[in-house]
């Protein structure tokens, strides 16, 4: 077919297979004629003069012959390449073009130059099959493998350009590689295609890592070296690319670049080894626990941060979480450098290898001082004072609540008592606010020192406190005259002296007490009787203390509301 075709000599190879055939028949007849000559010589007439001339003729034609024989073979090769057969067609056709050359040759040829005719079919031999090795290579390696012709299209591809690529070997002849697969959209992408375009128009070398997008599947990276197809006078004839896929390991630099930043923040980070010894800290944990490297690498964290406030089933617990469910994360107290314990969210994390046995621990934590603090200043305003430190009157009705129902629990007597200060609005009036809130402040601290450390002290609002005895036994005539004990002990303490700046100041107070048991009646009415007996003391002259009787008339609210 391909000589049919030669005739038309339409193309350069055709042309150049035509000569190349005519060449070959007219060497091959001549040689021949000669091999003929010399039999019939050999048969006619015992070694003479005839025999050597026909040999010497033998002789003398064969070399044109393997140089016209070597032509035609080239000439093949070329064609088939542009008529995209495969390496292994060419090498193939090249062999038994040789093959019938030398079998034509070895009839009846004397011994030099038989030696030489075996010398040249070993060397073809060995081209021979180390052109098929090549071959093999190239079509069963696991990188992709593409050869393009001199105007830049697909001649040939191996199977992993297809396992690569998507795209069959039927589809991809006579494509152009960079419109077929090169350029995934990003400005980086179009860049590195461009280079490449640049390269195989020009004949130079390449080698970049570039970015394809598969008929099917997300963007494959491949280190690909481009290398230009050279014919005897030096000009590019077509390029062979082989692709190596680094999408992997590309991901895996970039996962190491953002772990790397990751290891460089501000939260501590930590990692040990199975047996939980220190083998990387990060700056952040230097920064937090005062710990350097150098200082840290090698050693357990409990020697270095263990406060001792948590106990052994804390850490056993952490453990067991770590070894189910190969993480744990909570809050903890450690221990810096300098002995100070302070707060931290800690997050810990085990890595394991393919059979589920944890290799290393990464333990991130940030301190959070500030957060417990800020939620400590929250906690504090809603319910406590910020003059004195004491309940304010929402965490009182909560302390009150709570007091009634361990009375009713245990069947136990308790006792309110409420306290104004007399005569404290003359205080404000004469020496202004500020003497009045060291009052209210040296108040506190008595009423503080003069009661359990269980019993309520509470700021009402104003100059008014309040006071919850819990536990006084299940006898109210006890519960009782302890009361009035404690009352009594309030109303000595507070009437001492004050020293507020350079003013010495007397104040006394007066208090209400009111004995309940449970839930008899609500927080709120037992607030009320105490603020009526209170008012029945100021009434009565001040300084002194009285009891809720519901036989006494109560204070009307009127009378309640004048304080001082």
């Amino acid at each position: 077919q391909l000589l049919a075709q030669a005739k038309a000599a339409d193309t350069d190879s055709q042309r150049q297979l035509a000569l190349a055939w005519s060449g070959w028949r007219l060497a091959r007849e001549q040689l021949w004629l000669a091999g003929s000559a010399m039999l019939d010589a050999a048969e006619a007439d015992a070694p003479g003069p005839k025999l050597a001339q026909a040999r010497a003729a033998v002789a003398a034609l064969a070399d044109p012959a393997l140089h016209a024989a070597q032509q035609l073979v080239d000439s093949f090769a070329q064609l088939t390449r542009e008529r995209h057969l495969s390496a292994v067609t060419a090498i193939r056709v090249w062999a038994a073009v040789n093959l019938i050359l030398l079998a034509l040759l070895a009839v009846g040829v004397a011994e030099p130059l038989a030696r030489l005719v075996r010398r040249q079919y070993r060397r073809l031999a060995d081209q021979t099959t180390e052109l098929e090795r090549l071959a093999l290579v190239a079509e069963r390696t696991s990188n992709l493998v593409m050869i393009s012709d001199a105007a830049g299209r697909i001649s040939w591809v191996n199977q992993a350009f297809s396992r690569i690529s998507g795209h069959s070997e039927q589809a991809a002849q006579g494509q152009d590689p960079l419109q077929l697969l090169f350029g995934a959209g990003s400005p980086a992408d179009a860049l590195a295609t461009a280079k490449l375009r640049a390269a195989m128009a020009g004949g130079a070398s390449l080698r970049q890592q570039i970015a394809i997008k598969p008929l099917q599947g997300p963007v494959v990276w491949l280190d690909l070296d481009s290398q230009p197809l050279r014919g005897a006078d030096g000009q590019a004839k077509g390029f062979v690319h082989v692709g190596l896929d680094v999408t992997e390991r590309r991901q895996a630099l970039l996962d190491a670049r953002v772990a790397a930043i990751a290891f460089d923040s501000q939260e501590a980070m930590m990692i040990t080894d199975a047996a939980q010894h220190i083998v990387k800290v990060n700056p952040a944990f230097t920064r937090i626990t005062g710990y350097g490297a150098g200082e840290a690498l090698g050693r357990r964290p409990g020697e270095l941060l263990q406060s001792g406030r948590q106990g052994e089933a804390f850490y056993a617990r952490m453990l067991q979480a770590l070894s189910e469910q190969h993480h744990w994360q909570g809050e903890i107290w450690n221990r810096r450098k300098n002995g100070e314990i302070f707060p931290e969210w800690l997050s810990i994390t085990a890595v394991c290898d393919e059979q589920g046995t944890a290799r290393h621990y990464v333990a991130v934590f940030s301190d959070i001082t500030q957060k417990k603090q800020a939620e400590q200043a929250i906690h504090d305003l809603a319910f406590y004072d910020p003059l004195t430190e004491l309940p304010n009157r929402r965490l009182l009705h909560d302390r009150l609540q709570q007091t009634m129902a361990a009375s009713a629990r245990h069947g136990s007597e308790a006792a309110l008592l409420f306290l104004d200060l007399d005569h404290f609005k003359v205080l404000n009036d004469s020496k202004g606010h500020d003497y009045g809130d060291l009052l209210l402040i040296e108040v506190a601290r008595r009423l503080r020192d003069s009661v359990r450390a269980n019993d309520t002290v509470a700021r009402h609002g104003g100059d008014e406190f309040v006071v919850v005895l819990d536990g006084l036994g299940a006898d109210p005539a006890l519960a009782a005259r302890q009361a009035a004990q404690v009352a009594e002990k309030v109303r000595e303490a507070i009437s001492q002296p004050y020293r507020l700046k350079e003013h010495v100041h007397h104040s006394s107070p007066s208090i209400g007490v009111c004995l309940f048991s449970g839930h008899e009646v609500d927080a709120d009415e037992l607030l009320r009787r105490a603020d009526g007996a209170m008012y029945l003391a100021k009434k009565g002259g001040r300084n002194a203390v009285r009891f809720y009787d519901a036989a006494q008339p109560a204070a009307t609210p009127t009378e309640v509301g004048r304080r001082d």
